[in-house]
């Protein structure tokens, strides 16, 4: 049985995939820099706005990597006003976890602003017990460092924890932390190494709370 769920923000509580892909085209595109569409979906879904700054900027300096990281925010803002969505039947799920007593967390890669931002405009901060951001951990998925944060903050054992993710790097990151994982298709098609893989959360059987 588990006992605490853990939930990535971005594709899993949120559909925005498409304007955080687009956000970071847009910049990219602004500065001039060269890359490919499959470059973008693999570099940036699960990771945090540093690591992607660095791998496509070719830049370590603090400075420059929070004035990109504060444009990139303001792109995706601008795009996604009035458009964003939860996932659908997320909503009934997160009330039948508190139903059940459930421990929820949310493990987001992405910053505290972001992460802010989504649970302010959706009223969600009164369904999870620990929310853990970006700035919490030093290395991003596909390194497990936010999921073992997540398992020891929840008081579980990582096999009494599940992790609901939309991407390869975030189901690596879960499986390298020893947690099972339950995987969204919103970002692809396709995902491998999970429990089984759902569309939305209309999906999930209420047999997962036994």
């Amino acid at each position: 049985m588990f006992k605490a769920f853990i939930f990535d923000m971005d594709g899993v509580i949120v559909d925005n995939t498409s304007f955080q892909i687009q956000s970071w085209k847009k910049l990219l595109k602004k500065y001039a820099v060269n890359f490919e569409d499959e470059e973008i979906l693999q570099q940036t879904l699960g990771r945090k706005a540093e690591e992607i700054i660095i791998h496509f900027f070719k830049t370590k300096e603090a400075n420059i990597i929070e004035q990109l990281k504060e444009e990139r925010f303001r792109i995706y803002k601008s795009l996604s006003k009035q458009k964003l969505e939860l996932i659908s039947g997320l909503i009934n799920f997160l009330k039948l976890l508190k139903k059940n007593k459930k421990l929820v967390l949310l493990a987001s890669s992405g910053s505290k602003k972001s992460v802010n931002f989504i649970l302010s405009k959706f009223d969600l901060r009164k369904y999870f017990n620990i929310i853990i951001t970006g700035e919490s951990v030093i290395k991003a998925k596909p390194n497990p460092q936010i999921y073992l944060l997540a398992s020891k903050k929840s008081g579980f054992e990582p096999k009494e924890c599940v992790v609901f993710e939309d991407s390869p790097a975030g189901i690596k990151a879960a499986k390298k932390a020893g947690i099972n994982c339950i995987g969204i298709l919103t970002s692809y098609n396709k995902l491998e190494k999970t429990l089984f893989n759902i569309k939305n959360f209309t999906e999930i059987k209420k047999s997962i709370l036994d």
